[in-house]
């Protein structure tokens, strides 16, 4: 799990990086320069969220590990 999340992380990244250079790339041709700081926000905000999807769903999934653990041990 945590070999796929650290991909996702690495996507995450270069997601944001893309959004970043493709929206001033578009700010630049339409002389918008002024809005590249909050376009960086924005992107920096959504990659910032997933980020923090990526970790609960890292949590849940040890989280899921040791109550199935204990269900055994049990003999649920």
């Amino acid at each position: 799990m945590r070999q796929v999340l650290s991909a996702y992380w690495r996507q995450v990244g270069l997601a944001f990086a893309a959004a970043v250079f493709l929206g001033a790339v578009a700010l630049l041709m339409m002389d918008e320069l002024a809005l590249i700081g909050a376009l960086t926000a924005g992107a920096a905000a959504a990659a910032l969220y997933f980020v923090q999807l990526a970790r609960r769903i890292l949590r849940a999934a040890r989280r899921g590990r040791v109550v199935r653990r204990r269900c055994r041990s049990v003999s649920c």
